[in-house]
């Protein structure tokens, strides 16, 4: 089964409206059909296996958004390698 970084665009009430704000998710996926969303019903889903939450998005790299997707690929080239 593929592992996958998969992201959408994110909801944030509150004072913390300014800006935008992406998830970031790691997803194991059947390798057949991708799905169209971060969900366990999704189809071709099979597992999800950490999500990060939202995160905001800047316009550098040291933004929080681009900090969890780099740490997203460490973690799937991981998982690629014990398998």
């Amino acid at each position: 089964m593929p592992y996958s970084i998969m992201t959408s665009s994110a909801k944030v009430s509150g004072k913390a409206r300014l800006g935008t704000y992406r998830n970031v998710a790691i997803i194991e996926w059947d390798g057949i059909t991708y799905p169209k969303m971060i969900s366990k019903r999704a189809r071709g889903m099979v597992n999800i296996i950490r999500h990060f939450g939202s995160q905001s998005v800047g316009l550098t790299e040291r933004c929080q958004y681009k900090k969890t997707l780099l740490e997203a690929r460490y973690i799937i080239e991981s998982l690629n390698n014990v398998i």
